[in-house]
């Protein structure tokens, strides 16, 4: 995630990440109440705070590659959300450990896209499922990339759909 230096991470996280595409994102997800879920990208862990407040009672996670990005993560959220400084690309859990991944308004951010959808196939659970979208600023017609990205990566049941403001795209880690 290039580009993000400390005055930029100030200034975002006093000003975004609680907004109507994180919640939309959030909303489209499959997640049931007792979900373990991951943020991948979880900037300023909105996303994990939303789903508190809906009432999910797993374990809720998020990784952010930038430490001061965290720093204003920890600092804006209750303390059963556990953040750690992370990239998409090689995230700190074991196999097969969340129920569902959330990634808002970070996959345009990965450095390497086929890695990270790899190592999200890795840690979900079967079954699990992945939510990943946000704001879009382009008309998008046809498939979408991600989509033959979360195939290419092994992942089933995927589908786009619009949002206001965007797009967010959902799949699943097949049971075998």
């Amino acid at each position: 995630m290039a580009g993000w230096d400390d005055a930029t991470i100030d200034w975002y996280a006093e000003t975004h990440g609680e907004d109507a595409s994180t919640r939309a994102v959030v909303d489209a997800a499959p997640f049931a109440m007792s979900d373990d879920v991951l943020d991948i990208g979880c900037g300023t862990g909105a996303s994990l705070r939303y789903l508190a407040a809906c009432g999910v009672t797993g374990r809720l996670a998020g990784v952010d590659p930038h430490a001061r990005m965290v720093m204003h993560a920890r600092r804006l959220s209750p303390d059963r959300i556990v953040f750690d400084i992370a990239s998409a690309e090689a995230l700190p859990f074991a196999p097969s450990c969340f129920d569902g991944l959330l990634a808002v308004n970070s996959v345009a951010h990965w450095s390497d896209r086929t890695a990270a959808f790899a190592e999200a196939f890795r840690v979900l659970r079967p079954g699990g499922w992945i939510a990943a979208g946000g704001e879009v600023f382009e008309e998008l017609d046809g498939p979408l990339p991600i989509e033959d990205e979360l195939q290419s990566a092994g992942f089933t049941q995927i589908g786009s759909t619009g949002i206001r403001g965007g797009r967010v795209t959902t799949a699943r880690k097949g049971q075998s």
